[in-house]
């Protein structure tokens, strides 16, 4: 009660004056507003800056706000700061947790918006979005691929969705859901030449060549002139076995577009040692000095130089592309956190032997009466080879390296917080048997038997087992310093981490070697071992003995490798010439240069008997 002369006087309930006159607080907030919708960022800086302190309740607001507009002002630290701390705070809302994760993605720090995701419920359309897009920009593509195959389910009209499904599993090599999505895309859209092209480009990967030269058609005949087109016909032609023209294709690319290094990349794999001359060596020598900013271009050319190096013989200056090749892929890995680690590989390696030793806890299996083909081992120890003669006998249908496994395997990931290796017990027969069933319909492998080439299913042979009880395993081995050799030799993917350092790739090597000697030993009525170097020596008697194995009839025409294959890899091209003993001795001449591989798989091979127990 107040007083005028001893009278007192009527007041305003304080609560009622709050609500009909705007705090400082409200004209802070709305003076902020104003600077944000005209994107005067330095003011709206200033503005927040003297809100964050605040131990007002909506503080958060501020907080983010000014994470907000920090980023605008190209202030990322500060900004990420200024998130943790909104963060922090108490009691904070769905809403605001929303806004938070949405700053963290378009600052591209993935793991915190994913983190800050997690702790959303309920969880919209949108911000499911944003997980999906976060698991995929980290790389984690197993985690992404399901929740975008949700959103395209239930928002089917949305561009943006299926246009990312369509990247997501291109980047899982589900090129059939990728092409579903990127036709979906087309259709919602005005289509462009360029859409069209990139349309053409993901139908190759698909190996649907004729689908994709339709699709080049209707962008060449909405003017589309450019460089990519041209490598697109180069693919097309290379995939088709047309090798000079694919070559012709390629140098009219780069011929509008230098810098284009998969162009670069396919006349080196397909010129011959004749056409190589000093003019093309200086060209694609400018080529690498001239244009650095792309690490992954850069990382192609130096291959390049070395491809043409070794078919002119000159293996010292081939090794030094390699290994500068190599280097800049290490640092690509090194910027993104993700270079090999020899502790978790051996980790690993203890946790598949312990699950698979416990007979109190031993997985159960599937009823699947379905009996596939897994060709596993290192990659370039054989498995194409293997695959193609199998398929020329027409017994089973080779589905190329499938990331159907690989993508159950990030399934129960999620199930068991990557814990699954220690719960495999829990996991019943009809949930294996489920997942054998979602492996057939993937591959379409209803009736024929398939063949599936992915080597580093090495790593999953106890869980085929589980899938299908009836499986074949085909396991290859090779002469370490040719495999590790050829390895180096080409530019892998980023999962591949082991494959750009002798001493990560000899470790990886020896360890895969481990397992070899492990599955023998577990199932070894189940599998069948391949030396590669004796398979080259006597192809005809292994052969008989792996078709003894499988079950088939043999015919020496199955060794015929001229038949045109779909499944295009590093080592069709090899695939495609008559199997010769002299491919054992392929990277024999960088024995005397390659000096720090030998060392490394010395010390490997040292190592391994103090690892090895079962």
């Amino acid at each position: 009660m107040k007083y005028r002369n001893n009278t007192p006087i009527e007041t305003k309930d304080a609560s009622r004056q709050t609500k009909e006159t705007p705090s400082h607080w409200e004209l802070s907030i709305a003076a902020i507003e104003s600077s944000l919708r005209n994107k005067n960022y330095v003011t709206a800086y200033s503005q927040l800056l003297k809100l964050a302190p605040s131990t007002h309740p909506r503080k958060i607001q501020a907080l983010s706000r000014l994470a907000f507009v920090a980023r605008h002002l190209n202030k990322r630290s500060e900004a990420l700061s200024y998130l943790k701390q909104a963060e922090l705070a108490d009691e904070i809302k769905p809403a605001d947790l929303k806004f938070i994760a949405a700053e963290y993605v378009a600052l591209e720090n993935y793991h915190y918006a994913i983190t800050t995701i997690k702790k959303i419920e309920p969880m919209d359309g949108q911000t499911f979005h944003f997980l999906g897009y976060s698991y995929f920009r980290q790389g984690d593509i197993g985690k992404a691929l399901p929740i975008y195959k949700k959103l395209f389910f239930h928002i089917p009209e949305n561009p943006s969705i299926a246009r990312e499904l369509s990247l997501v599993a291109a980047e899982f090599r589900d090129y059939k859901t990728a092409i579903t999505a990127f036709s979906r895309y087309l259709q919602l859209i005005h289509p462009s030449a360029s859409d069209h092209l990139k349309f053409a480009d993901l139908l190759l990967m698909g190996k649907q060549v004729k689908e994709s030269q339709k699709e080049l058609r209707k962008a060449v005949e909405m003017g589309e002139k450019s460089p990519h087109a041209d490598l697109i016909n180069a693919k097309i032609n290379r995939l088709s076995g047309n090798y000079n023209e694919s070559i012709k294709n390629a140098n009219q690319a780069i011929l509008k577009e230098p810098k284009l290094a998969s162009a670069w990349q396919i006349i080196a794999e397909l010129i011959s040692p004749s056409d190589i001359n000093d003019e093309l060596i200086a060209r694609l020598q400018h080529t690498t000095e001239s244009y650095t900013d792309n690490p992954i271009d850069s990382e192609i050319y130096h291959f390049s130089l070395s491809e043409i190096h070794i078919k002119q013989g000159n293996y010292l200056e081939a090794y030094k592309q390699i290994k500068l090749a190599n280097r800049i892929k290490f640092e690509t890995l090194k910027r993104a956190n993700n270079t090999y680690n020899p502790k978790r590989i051996e980790e690993n390696i203890k946790e598949i032997i312990k699950a698979f030793n416990s007979l109190s806890n031993k997985p159960t299996a599937s009823s699947s009466q379905y009996r596939p083909i897994f060709i596993v081992g290192m990659p370039r120890s054989g498995t194409t080879l293997i695959n193609k003669i199998i398929e020329n006998s027409g017994n089973a249908r080779s589905i190329g390296e499938s990331e159907e496994f690989p993508r159950i395997i990030s399934q129960l990931e999620l199930e068991f917080e990557g814990q699954f290796l220690k719960h495999l017990h829990k996991v019943s027969g009809n949930k294996w048997k489920s997942l054998a069933e979602s492996y057939i319909k993937a591959n379409e492998a209803n009736e024929k038997q398939v063949i599936d080439k992915m080597p580093s299913n090495l790593w999953n042979v106890g869980l085929i087992f589980s899938l299908f009880p009836r499986a074949r395993i085909i396991q290859l081995s090779r002469n370490p310093f040719d495999v590790c050799m050829s390895i180096l030799s080409k530019p892998f993917p980023e999962g591949h981490t082991y494959a750009c350092r002798e001493q990560d790739i000899a470790h990886y090597y020896y360890q895969s070697t481990r397992l070899i000697d492990y599955w023998s030993k577990v199932f070894p009525d189940k599998i069948f071992n391949i030396n590669f170097d004796e398979f080259l020596s006597s192809p005809t008697k292994k052969s008989i003995d792996l078709f003894n194995f499988l079950g088939y009839e043999w015919n020496d025409s199955f060794l015929s490798l001229q038949k045109e294959s779909n499944n295009f890899t590093f080592s069709e091209l090899q695939v495609r010439k008559p199997i010769s003993s002299n491919e054992a001795e392929k990277w024999r001449p960088f024995f005397k240069v390659a000096t720090d591989l030998k060392k490394a798989l010395k010390r490997e091979s040292k190592n391994l008997t103090s690892l090895t127990t079962y």
